[in-house]
C-alpha cells in the first residue's frame, strides 16, 4: 500500500521521521513517499489542484500543517477541499499551528498535534484504522517521540537560521513576509517592528523600509495607535505571493 506525505521544504525532517517509523514499524506493508510542495509553489500552480493526481494514486494522504505551510496552501483551500471519502487523509500538525486552528475547510479533516497527550499511539491506530489493518504494531513510543522531538527542533532551528542569515536588499522583503506570516499565525495576531526585529538580524530601519515595500504592493497593512508602536498584518493577497517565491 502507498502513503503519500506532503510537506514543504522546512518539514522534510518531520516527513523523514513518519516515513522511516510507517515503513519499519508495519514490516513494509507501506511504501511511503515524500512530496515536496515546493516544486508545486515554484511551479506557480495551485497546491490542491496539482496534488490531486497524487491523491488519488494513493491508499492514504498525510499532510504535514505548520504556520507556513497552511498561509502557503490557504489559496487552494479557499478554492476546494480535499474529499477525505475517497483516499483517507489525516493532517498532522506542529510548530505552533494546533487542530483547532486550521482553516475551516479543514475543520471535518481527521488531524492530529504532535505536542498532545497520546500522539503516538493515536498516530498508529488511525493509520492502521485508515488502511484497514487489523493488528496495530507495538511500537517503542518513546523512541518515536524521541525522533518527532528532534526533528520538530530540527525545523525551528532551521526557521531561526534562515531568518537570521543576512540577504540581499530585494530579498528582505519576501523574507520578512515570511517571518511575518509565520509569526503572525503561531501568535494570532499583528506584530510591530520591533517585534520583528528581535527575531531576525535585520534592524529596525531596514525592517520600517521592508515593510513600508510591502504596504505599497499591499501585503501588508499597518494598524497605527496613539500609545504604542504600529502593528503590521499580511493580507490575503501575501498568501499569494509567498507562493510565487522560492524561501522555503
Amino acid at each position: 500500500m502507498k502513503i503519500l506525505v506532503s510537506h514543504i521544504q522546512d518539514e522534510y525532517p518531520l516527513a523523514e521521521v513518519f516515513k522511516d517509523r510507517l515503513e519499519s514499524a508495519f514490516n513494509d506493508q507501506f511504501d511511503v513517499d515524500l512530496n515536496n510542495d515546493l516544486e508545486v509553489f515554484k511551479s506557480g500552480n495551485a497546491w490542491l489542484k496539482d496534488i490531486e493526481p497524487l491523491y488519488l494514486m494513493n491508499t492514504m494522504l498525510i499532510v504535514l500543517c505548520s504556520p507556513m505551510s497552511i498561509a502557503l496552501k490557504w489559496a487552494s483551500f479557499k478554492a476546494g477541499r480535499l474529499d477525505g471519502n475517497r483516499t483517507p487523509l489525516l493532517l498532522i500538525c506542529h510548530s505552533g499551528l494546533t487542530k483547532d486552528r486550521l482553516p475551516a475547510q479543514l475543520a471535518e479533516c481527521d488531524a492530529l498535534d504532535t505536542d498532545e497527550d497520546g500522539f503516538e499511539g493515536k498516530f498508529m491506530d488511525m493509520i492502521a484504522e485508515k488502511t484497514h489493518i487489523e493488528d496495530v504494531p507495538t511500537i517503542d513510543q518513546m523512541a518515536f517521540m524521541d525522533d518527532v522531538g528532534r526533528a520538530l527542533r530540527r525545523i525551528e532551528a532551521r526557521e531561526l537560521s534562515s531568518a537570521k542569515k543576512p540577504l540581499p536588499k530585494d530579498l528582505i522583503p519576501a523574507t520578512l513576509l515570511k517571518v511575518l506570516t509565520r509569526l503572525a499565525a503561531s501568535t494570532g495576531g499583528s506584530l510591530s517592528a520591533g517585534q520583528l526585529a528581535e527575531r531576525t538580524n535585520m534592524t529596525e530601519q531596514q525592517i520600517l523600509d521592508a515593510l513600508k515595500a510591502l504596504q505599497e504592493r499591499k501585503l501588508v497593512t499597518e494598524t497605527v495607535y496613539r500609545d504604542r508602536a504600529s502593528a503590521y498584518t499580511i493580507t490575503n493577497s501575501a498568501r499569494e505571493f509567498l507562493q510565487q517565491v522560492t524561501l522555503l
